[in-house]
């Protein structure tokens, strides 16, 4: 499933590229509720190497997706225009 680059989405992605943390820095601080808004919640996860978050969906689903800290920076950028997700079971 597709979920939309948001402003509410780029504003979380500034929110971390604002930290200017690398990767080894946000494992150090690891939190799975790090952002929270609307319609996005999560943080870092050093399993995963990556921010994993949970979207509601306008038809209330929750859809689970990832990124890396590359792809918050090709977000910010422009060079990414959508994350695919998966619906939570």
């Amino acid at each position: 499933m597709n979920i939309p680059i948001t402003d509410e989405l780029k504003k979380i992605c500034d929110d971390i590229v604002k930290a200017d943390w690398t990767e080894s820095q946000w494992a150090g601080h690891e939190a799975d509720d790090w952002f929270h808004t609307d319609n996005f919640e999560g943080g870092f996860d050093a399993d995963e190497n990556a921010f994993c978050f949970s979207y509601s969906a306008p038809n209330r689903d929750e859809i689970l997706f990832q990124i890396s800290l590359s792809d918050v920076k090709r977000i910010l950028n422009g060079q990414k225009s959508t994350i695919i997700g998966r619906i939570a079971e």
